[in-house]
């Protein structure tokens, strides 16, 4: 999201829907399917999360291969 947006200065969260403050840009919201993919977008912010990580957050909400098809 860094790369992509220059800063991410925020992420709110509202169950599955997410909303990003980014500097010099309007907020960007929306909708994850499950919880777990709004675990990830939550990981992701600041430091950031390995991708072993985000695939372990993903498999909470079903089987591997669905979690990371989802995040790839």
């Amino acid at each position: 999201m860094i790369f992509y947006y220059g800063a991410v200065l925020s992420v709110k969260r509202g169950g599955n829907r997410i909303a990003l403050d980014v500097r010099y840009h309007r907020p960007i919201g929306f909708t994850v399917a499950s919880a777990s993919h709004g675990d990830e977008i939550e990981a992701l912010y600041g430091d950031g999360a390995t991708l072993s990580r985000l695939d372990g957050i993903a498999t909470a909400s079903g089987t591997s291969a669905a979690a990371v098809r989802a995040i790839r």
